[in-house]
């Protein structure tokens, strides 16, 4: 890493664990027996974001946490804060 860049933020994710529904009304969905779960942690406040848990709640947090945590994190305003 350059003197510029430096990790901020840390996302976990856990895939779960599951099994695809092969017959029925619910062919081709997934049949959890260890649901997704997400969580971030900041580096620069020493902050946590979740944990989450599910399929659906998990893309979401994924998709917004770090934009999410941004607005909100108390290590002050830096134009160089960049997101792991």
């Amino acid at each position: 890493m350059s003197d510029r860049q430096r990790m901020t933020g840390a996302l976990a994710v856990d895939l779960g664990e599951g099994r695809e529904i092969k017959h029925g009304e619910r062919a081709g969905q997934i049949r959890y027996t260890r649901p997704p779960r997400a969580v971030y942690a900041c580096l620069l406040c020493q902050t946590q974001e979740g944990p989450v848990e599910g399929p659906e709640t998990v893309r979401r947090f994924v998709a917004t946490v770090r934009a999410v945590h941004a607005a909100r994190c108390t290590a002050g305003t830096t134009t160089e804060r960049t997101a792991a």
